[in-house]
């Protein structure tokens, strides 16, 4: 029996923005409709190989013929190296590691540094086994792309607040 697979796989299963929110991405997997004895075959198994900063963010579910990922957002994909900054009064540079950690008093912004690692691919492996034992294992490409403009944005606003 043939495996049909939706999207095909040699197709990028996404190709965006790390600014992208409530991203669904799902495969299904059946039989050839040549067969029509053929039991579908069922997903048993499947791996998300990249980078943790994405993967970890990745939520299953799983029926027999389709595994669905949900992801809330991308935030962080590619990664803030540094933000470093001093107070007004004194020239001790401090470094922040994302925006959250910059104090509420007015700073000095000296340099923002983001990850040139851009994009970023993940590969989504996913196999489906037939009630002959026959099996399949099909890749997808998930490609992320970096975004500068919110994180030039919030510089800005930044650097607004402390003027």
């Amino acid at each position: 029996m043939a495996f049909v697979w939706t999207p095909e796989p040699r197709e990028p299963l996404f190709e965006g923005l790390e600014t992208t929110k409530d991203l669904i991405l799902s495969v299904s997997v059946g039989a050839d409709e040549t067969d029509a004895e053929a039991t579908p075959p069922k997903v048993v198994f499947w791996s998300l190989i990249g980078d943790d900063a994405i993967t970890a963010k990745a939520q299953a579910t799983q029926t027999d013929d389709t595994l669905t990922l949900f992801f809330k957002d991308l935030e962080g994909a590619i990664p803030i190296i540094g933000i470093e900054y001093c107070f007004p009064s004194s020239a001790v540079i401090n470094t922040a590691n994302n925006w959250g950690d910059l104090p509420d008093d007015p700073i000095q912004v000296v340099s923002y540094r983001k990850s040139a690692d851009s994009p970023k691919i993940l590969t989504l492996s996913v196999t489906a086994i037939d009630d002959d034992d026959n099996s399949e294992t099909v890749a997808y490409s998930i490609m992320v792309q970096g975004e500068y403009s919110s994180d030039r944005d919030k510089l800005l606003a930044v650097l607004a607040d402390n003027t």
